[in-house]
């Protein structure tokens, strides 16, 4: 796979992971940003990707509804995005096939793509989703966090993985391989971000992450691990100012907003 699709065009992959906050508690107060987003990204005719957690299907649908009015696609985010405690393999499988039922419940088609909490994902995962028939995964940070994973080797564009799987990661700054979301920027703040632009570039296929509660602090940061506050303590008032600033800036520098179906579409054999 080359990176070289469609290159006389831009493109940006808005995504949104839909879970709980902070994807770890068991409190939804992040979704009064709901309609603040939604504001924002009709302001700039945004299409927005949502990976979403089996579990908002199954108990929090009214949560669903509330991005009916917006050109919006649904794919997984696993089932209850456990990540207090690592899980076995054998119950992230389950996760898998998990989030797939609730999804063909809800929505009465099957998913196309699939996103790993944490943006870590095993081989077994991956022969799951190829045996139970996902087009692409969308978990990989193709770059480093202590303690977790370390992907500095990997690509940065999509490309198919040994299952069939075509993987899409989440966009780095090339080079220094930073990620390209929006808790990055809040803890980096915004200049670095623009100074980069300037002195790296930024990729042609910018996949964008971000989450509800980066838009405004919730009251459930305070349940954090003191080092989860620290990351969350910078900017964690002004996501939703940062996210409007990256919208500017991507469509001064020409990128068009685009589903991740589309983007699978230029890339799958």
């Amino acid at each position: 796979m080359k990176s070289d699709t469609k290159k006389l065009q831009k493109y940006l992959c808005l995504t949104l992971d839909l879970e709980q906050d902070y994807g770890r508690t068991n409190s939804y107060s992040s979704q009064r940003n709901i309609e603040p987003l939604l504001e924002l990204l009709k302001k700039y005719q945004m299409k927005l990707n949502i990976f979403v957690t089996g579990k908002i299907l199954d108990e929090k649908p009214g949560i669903i509804k509330k991005f009916k009015n917006l050109p919006v696609e649904f794919e997984l985010h696993s089932y209850s995005h456990s990540i207090n405690s690592p899980l076995p393999i054998e119950k992230k499988i389950k996760e898998v096939i998990k989030s797939k039922q609730a999804y063909v419940s809800y929505f009465n088609k099957a998913p196309l793509g699939y996103r790993a909490p944490q943006g870590v994902i095993s081989n077994q995962e991956l022969e799951i989703l190829a045996r139970e028939n996902f087009k692409y995964s969308s978990c990989l940070f193709p770059s480093w966090r202590p303690g977790l994973f370390n992907n500095l080797k990997q690509p940065i564009f999509p490309y198919l993985t040994n299952y069939g799987i075509l993987e899409m990661p989440f966009s780095v700054i090339p080079k220094i391989r930073i990620p390209i979301t929006l808790s990055y920027q809040q803890l980096f703040g915004w200049l670095f971000y623009k100074m980069s632009f300037s002195i790296f570039g930024w990729p042609d296929i910018i996949i964008y992450d971000f989450h509800l509660d980066n838009l405004t602090q919730t009251r459930t940061t305070k349940g954090l691990p003191f080092y989860l506050r620290l990351t969350h303590f910078r900017n964690r008032n002004n996501g939703l100012k940062i996210l409007e600033k990256f919208l500017q800036f991507t469509q001064k520098h020409n990128y068009q907003s685009i589903f991740m179906s589309k983007l699978y579409n230029f890339y799958k054999k």
